[in-house]
């Protein structure tokens, strides 16, 4: 199964009852071996493609959207960025069902070889968060700064490796279901 949220700002928290999700890939690409999840979270424009495997009892399942609450949003916490939207309950997205009972397969433990990149000894934070600048109102920021088409922020020395970890200091979320 391949996911797309396409939404702007939806968040959804995904649960096939009864059924572990196996992990394949994701918006980087194929992964080495499936991860096995009971659920996940897709932000918006992100991508995942699962495998569900049909070895249960012959019935219906429903494929839930739990909630999932982004905290210190202030006036953005609503429903218009995914939110709570004063309902607290799971929504059913769709039905699988499946009248007979079939043989089970295992899952494969290698999917591709995916090539480890060599270690790197330089390490980049990038920090995303958001602020109020003079006549724009909200704005995003990268390390504190409102972007600027005209200014460079990075430089990169070429053939070399770096590591980059992008904190996102956006909202604070109440569970990491995060899948990567």
């Amino acid at each position: 199964m391949r996911l797309l949220n396409a939404s702007i700002s939806r968040f959804y928290r995904l649960r096939l009852e009864e059924h572990p999700f196996y992990l394949i890939a994701t918006d980087g690409g194929a992964i080495s071996e499936p991860v096995e999840l009971r659920e996940v979270l897709l932000t918006p424009g992100e991508r995942v493609e699962l495998l569900i495997k049909g070895d249960r009892s012959p019935g219906k399942y429903r494929f839930l959207n739990l909630p999932y609450n982004l905290v210190g949003m202030g006036m953005m916490g609503g429903g218009m960025m995914g939110g709570e939207t004063g309902n607290n309950s799971a929504q059913v997205l769709a039905t699988l069902s499946y009248g007979d009972r079939v043989q089970s397969v295992s899952l494969p433990d290698k999917l591709l070889p995916v090539a480890e990149l060599p270690g790197s000894n330089i390490v980049q934070r990038l920090t995303l968060n958001h602020g109020m600048a003079p006549g724009m109102g909200m704005v995003f920021l990268i390390n504190g700064k409102l972007f600027e088409h005209h200014r460079i922020d990075q430089r990169l020395k070429l053939n070399t490796i770096e590591e980059w970890e992008i904190v996102t200091a956006l909202f604070a979320l109440d569970e990491p279901h995060r899948h990567n």
